[in-house]
């Protein structure tokens, strides 16, 4: 039986100056005055107010990453007023939340988009849009000269290709496709691994998609029923709605249950992280790369009064055994890192190593 125990501080709440706590009713609708006597909506201190209040709210990892978030009011609001304009307050605002660095933050305003999580990760300061498809190619290169044949696709989302002993599963994110459909293409795969004595999984640069993607492609790799991850999801402050335990279960007669070598890296985020976390508590699994980036909710996307659009995560993911690996990632087993360099030596170290581990725990 699992039991997990965790400790929340709860802090004071702050008291309200007087026109905070008028904005604030009027935000959450309970002031019942008449309509032409309301704010306007376009008003800078109602959006101010707004997107500080939601964030207060919701947001479960002030702590985690570091940030008062009154400290951040006490900064920010009073450069506030009402003759802010637009440009002036977008900018604060994405000044108010940089200090997060979280990739599933963002404010947008007539086609501009800000995310404090933008220019955090080290495999995009490596390696710009050009560069990241030269690496695929350099990846497809040195499966080749292991063996393999050409990468293939297997719909939208998937590719695969295989040696005379091994496979290889690249997924390239966890969406794009209708879910039946997905569980089609998985059955197909599973045939075409059946006679595989091991098989890598390459989910570098997956930007995530649906959790349920995530698990459908888990379970395929599963030995047996195990818990895979724990969710909550905070409706205020240092409250949460009940924990839902999320569990991999085995397909009868096509789960793959040789030894698996996932490749992950920074830039493998939000479901790709609930994937590798999950396979994670998998024993035939050894994950091979760098941390994920460590950003795992769903994202919670609203509106201001003035229409912009805003995203935040509301959402905790543990392990089975109680850790969070929010902004700090899914660790890799053996950590390898791509480099620049690698487009010149058109080698993969992480393939390289993937082979080496599988070929020590298969004996070919």
């Amino acid at each position: 039986m699992f039991v997990m125990v965790m400790k929340r501080i709860k802090l004071p709440r702050p008291k309200l100056p007087m026109r905070r706590f008028i904005l604030l009713l009027f935000l959450s609708g309970t002031m019942g005055i008449p309509t032409s006597a309301a704010p306007d909506k376009s008003d800078p201190e109602v959006n101010f107010e707004a997107f500080w209040s939601k964030f207060e709210q919701k947001y479960p990892f002030f702590e985690t990453r570091g940030i008062d978030w009154q400290q951040q009011y006490d900064k920010f609001r009073p450069l506030v007023t009402g003759r802010t304009g637009n440009q002036q307050l977008f900018e604060i605002l994405s000044d108010m939340v940089q200090p997060l660095e979280d990739g599933h933050v963002s404010l947008s305003k007539n086609g501009n988009k800000y995310c404090p999580g933008d220019g955090t990760l080290y495999f995009y300061r490596e390696f710009d849009d050009d560069s990241v498809k030269d690496l695929r190619r350099v990846t497809e290169e040195t499966l080749r000269s292991k063996g393999f044949g050409k990468t293939e696709k297997l719909g939208p989302i998937l590719q695969y290709s295989k040696s005379d002993h091994f496979g290889y599963l690249r997924i390239i994110e966890f969406e794009g496709v209708k879910r039946s459909k997905l569980n089609k293409k998985l059955d197909q795969l599973m045939v075409s691994f059946s006679d595989c004595e091991g098989v890598i999984i390459d989910i570098r640069a997956n930007p995530g998609g649906y959790d349920s993607f995530a698990v459908d492609i888990a379970n395929r790799f599963t030995d047996q029923r195990r818990l895979g991850y724990i969710r909550e999801t905070q409706q205020s402050p240092g409250k949460f709605k009940a924990p839902q335990k999320h569990y991999l279960e085995p397909v009868k007669g096509r789960a793959f249950k040789s030894p698996v070598i996932l490749l992950t890296n920074d830039a493998s985020a939000s479901a790709a992280e609930v994937f590798a976390m999950s396979m994670k508590e998998l024993p035939h699994v050894t994950i091979v790369g760098d941390r994920t980036e460590g950003i795992f909710s769903d994202m919670m996307e609203t509106k201001l009064p003035n229409g912009w659009r805003y995203t935040l995560p509301h959402q905790v993911y543990w392990t089975p055994d109680g850790k969070c690996y929010e902004d700090i990632g899914v660790p890799a087993d053996v950590k390898v890192i791509n480099k620049r360099a690698d487009l010149e030596s058109r080698i993969d170290p992480l393939i390289i190593t993937a082979m080496e581990r599988l070929q020590i725990n298969s004996g070919s």
